[in-house]
């Protein structure tokens, strides 16, 4: 404490006054200039801020402060290196609040298995951030974009010097209060005209956010005529239907000790090559024992297969047969063996679509439906089709104009799933020889469907197409740790395997994705390949091989600790790899090319 003496009278007043004076000012400054900085602080988050110096750049923050409220949104990139992603979109912030200079919110990842919490310090166009991320149990860590896990979490983001002082029009006082949200309705184009990408020609940014692009593919020699399985397994109940599928295509059955450990047993791999080269395969079916049906599994099996050939590209036609009982395996192979192609005039499509909101990124799934009702149109087909309101567009008051033989059902509050499916699509859903299904899924569910949803609905010879993330995750753990990359973190026994309830049900062919689908993009090569009357095996070839090229990732990097995180090649297609699902289709009433 500063103590002041008095020596005069005339002194000690001036003193006392200056005292007085010296020791207010810094109080009245330092309020003074509080309230400045609260004022600045407030009014000055208010724009776009952008952080350049991130994976999968930039980093955008559009930023509204009302008061101490803070809303706005946060969005990524397409591209990081070689590596690319679709969840280009904006993503809504919440519990946004600012204190002087510094803010804090939080937004959910796109597949709402990670929740990210963001806190910063501005200064001047300047704000210096920390990201936290909490993973969901059991959810997919991601990558090292802004949802990941792993990205940045210290970074700074600087202001946009074009961005507007708000981030968000206000309102009319006519306009004010509760309306329904104006859906973007996307473009549908016709198919011919859709981008095909590879490594050289990627997608534009607009088509990464809508998932309009296909990947390019093309046929790869195999290195011989042979139809062979490879299994672990060690039970009479599974081997039993296995030699009689390997009978059925004149067939041999090579013998591993654990697939699942194949991806680190450099040894036991090689082995497998070596076998391999001496059967000399055209079409290679992988039998796994429930306990190795991993991702790992599968990372190792694409190193032994691209391990034939000197070009790292599969020279063999896969499959994957599993499924989820001794019963349902038997099943699968019976149906595999007895299987008739599937000609246009048989085919009955469904197709199933989510939306998540207004605008483009919540929206190109149903774009997707409508693009795939007008493609099998043209094949003399008709398509019904079921659409799925998610709870964030229930929310925002997203209204779908009513379709010819289509339905739609809505999330009622903020459940994680829909348990039932409606009544009236029942008929068409039981009776329908093929299933398409794009938009966001978590373990357990799809297109915001519980897998509840679906025991009781037949799909005896169903060819199952599932563009949703999760959609095969396995029931076991993987031996690939989840912070190094995909990896096989454990399901709860209530998170049921879309796929293998497909499989359960009778399909016969059922594509999806251990992780994050990319859906569309990389599910239509597959389904335009059977088109084409193209076996089981080719379409997954064509796909591994494309992914393989896009992403630049070689046999040993599938071994590596550096493994390409974005879980890529973690694409399922559970069935025969000789089985034909399509008779070549011709088109009826071919569509004219252009807007």
């Amino acid at each position: 404490m500063e103590t002041w003496r008095v020596k005069s009278e005339m002194p000690n007043r001036r003193a006392q006054r200056k005292g007085v004076r010296m020791k207010s000012a810094p109080c009245f400054v330092g309020l003074f200039f509080g309230v400045v900085a609260s004022c600045i602080g407030q009014d000055g988050i208010t724009g776009t801020w952008k952080a350049e110096e991130v994976a999968f750049a930039p980093w955008t923050f559009t930023l509204k402060a009302e008061g101490a409220k803070v809303t706005g949104t946060v969005s990524q990139g397409g591209s990081s290196g070689t590596t690319t992603t679709t969840l280009t979109g904006a993503t809504a912030i919440y519990n946004g609040t600012i204190e002087g200079n510094k803010v804090s919110f939080k937004c959910d990842s796109p597949d709402g298995g990670r929740t990210i919490a963001f806190s910063g310090v501005m200064a001047s166009n300047v704000i210096a951030f920390t990201r936290e991320v909490k993973v969901q149990p059991g959810a997919f860590p991601g990558m090292n974009g802004i949802y990941g896990a792993s990205g940045a979490s210290h970074f700074r983001a600087k202001r946009d010097p074009v961005s507007t002082t708000e981030a968000a029009p206000r309102l009319s006082r006519a306009a004010a209060g509760p309306a329904r949200a104006q859906s973007t309705e996307l473009p549908v184009p016709n198919i011919a005209d859709v981008t095909r990408v590879d490594r050289d020609t990627p997608p534009s940014q607009q088509d990464g956010i809508t998932a309009t692009y296909i990947l390019k593919t093309s046929p790869h020699a195999t290195v011989g005529d042979a139809y062979v399985i490879v299994t672990d397994e060690t039970e009479a109940a599974y081997l039993d239907p296995l030699e009689r599928l390997a009978r059925f295509h004149h067939g041999a059955i090579v013998r591993v000790k654990d697939l699942g450990a194949l991806r680190t047993a450099a040894g036991e791999r090689d082995q497998l090559i070596s076998d391999l080269r001496r059967a000399r395969p055209r079409f290679v079916a992988i039998a796994p024992k429930s306990g190795s049906f991993t991702g790992n599994m599968l990372l190792g099996i694409w190193s032994a297969l691209a391990g034939l050939s000197d070009d790292q590209r599969v020279p063999v036609f896969p499959g994957i047969l599993a499924a989820p009982s001794q019963t349902a395996f038997n099943s699968l192979v019976d149906r595999s063996i007895n299987y008739r192609p599937q000609a246009a005039a048989q085919l009955r499509p469904f197709v199933m679509g989510q939306v998540l909101g207004p605008r483009p990124f919540g929206q190109r799934s149903l774009q997707k439906v409508r693009m795939m009702r007008n493609l099998f149109a043209d094949y003399g087909c008709t398509t019904h089709s079921l659409v799925i309101l998610a709870s964030t567009a229930v929310q925002m008051g997203v209204t779908i104009p009513p379709a010819t033989n289509q339905w739609q059902v809505a999330m009622s509050g903020t459940g994680p799933s829909i348990k039932t499916i409606p009544s009236a699509a029942r008929p068409a859903l039981d009776d329908a020889s093929l299933l398409l299904m794009f938009g966001h899924g978590t373990r357990g569910t799809a297109c915001s469907l519980d897998v509840s949803a679906f025991h009781d609905v037949p799909m005896t010879g169903k060819i199952v197409m599932c563009g949703d993330c999760f959609s095969a995750a396995s029931a076991q753990t993987g031996i690939w740790p989840a912070t190094d990359g995909p990896g096989d973190k454990p399901l709860q026994q209530k998170d049921e395997s879309f796929a293998m309830r497909a499989v359960e049900n009778g399909a016969a062919v059922v594509y999806a994705h251990m992780r994050e689908n990319a859906g569309f993009p990389h599910l239509f090569p597959v389904m335009e390949a059977w088109m084409e009357g193209l076996t089981v095996g080719e379409a997954y070839q064509r796909l591994i091989n494309a992914l393989i090229a896009f992403s630049g990732t070689s046999a040993d990097d599938l071994v590596s600790r550096d493994v390409v995180k974005s879980n890529t090649l973690l694409y399922v297609i559970i069935g025969d790899p000789a089985l034909q699902p399509l008779a070549k289709m011709t088109l009826a009433t071919p569509r004219p090319s252009g807007p």
